[in-house]
């Protein structure tokens, strides 16, 4: 009697079997990765934001204003003539009123 030898390796069906499985993982964790991504991004965001908080304190505390800005990033691409122009922000809490002063007038 001949004893049939088994041909090692995977059939289609096994293969196929595995491919499918890991669609689905991939569909279920690609979406909850990409939130955890945005929530690292949006923390990073925050973490920044108290970093320049901090740094306009330090400035204000040691020159008594804050340091003129532009109110877009567009503002900063104007022609020479529409630059910013020096003006001083009295004391005021981050996210609250501020007064701005410009020459001899206030807003």
């Amino acid at each position: 009697m001949h004893a049939r030898r088994r041909r090692a390796g995977f059939t289609l069906i096994e293969l196929m079997i595995v491919v499918a499985i890991i669609g689905i993982l991939a569909a279920i964790a690609i979406p909850n990765f990409v939130r955890f991504q945005l929530r690292s991004k949006s923390s990073e965001g925050k973490t920044n934001l108290a970093g320049i908080r901090t740094s306009e304190e330090s400035y204000f505390a040691e020159y008594g204003n804050y340091v003129a800005a532009a109110t877009s990033p567009a503002a900063l691409n104007a022609p020479a003539s529409s630059k910013l122009t020096p003006c001083r922000i009295t004391s005021a809490p981050i996210a609250t009123s501020v007064r701005v002063v410009s020459g001899n007038h206030m807003s």
